[in-house]
């Protein structure tokens, strides 16, 4: 059996609430998934670091495979110049912050949303949310409640546009 491993639960409760690795649910979870790692043939990660975590775990290297499910990265090979009639080209002369991805309940948005109020309406600062997920809802509402004229929201962009977007 091969088994995809799109996430590390129990751990991202872990990184979510501290503490939470002394509870009955958790360590019944970590058991789980334990038992998954040693009892599947082969186990697809996302990346290095669910990589090293797997391999912290005791998992052999030789049942690992990375297969991304992101932006191939390729795409950052091309030429980056901004394009005249881009989709991002109001962003063309100011420093931008950026967050790429999932926004799911494994991560956490305090401490960037923190940084995003010391840039509230700056001139030549634009901040920028790409992507989607359960947590979605909670920036954008959080957009809502600190209105600014420099922080967008964007959902999933095509990964032609990726480029375009850091050019």
């Amino acid at each position: 059996t091969v088994f995809w491993l799109m996430d590390m639960y129990p751990d991202a409760l872990e990184a979510k609430n501290p503490g939470s690795n002394k509870s009955l649910t958790y360590k019944l979870l970590n058991w789980l998934a334990h038992r998954q790692y040693r009892w599947n043939h082969h186990i697809v990660e996302l990346g290095a670091c669910m990589k090293s975590a797997l391999e912290n775990k005791q998992v052999p290297k030789e049942k690992l495979t990375t297969i991304q499910n992101w932006t191939d990265d390729s795409v950052f090979l091309q030429d980056l110049t901004p394009k005249k009639d881009g989709l991002f080209n109001e962003f063309k002369d100011r420093f931008v912050l950026t967050y790429f991805g999932n926004m799911g309940i494994g991560h956490r948005f305090d401490s960037i949303l923190e940084l995003c109020k010391r840039f509230a309406n700056h001139p030549k600062v634009s901040i920028i949310f790409v992507g989607g997920g359960n947590r979605k809802p909670e920036i954008e509402a959080w957009m809502a409640e600190n209105p600014m004229d420099n922080m967008h929201l964007y959902g999933y962009i095509s990964p032609e546009q990726v480029p375009e977007l850091l050019a």
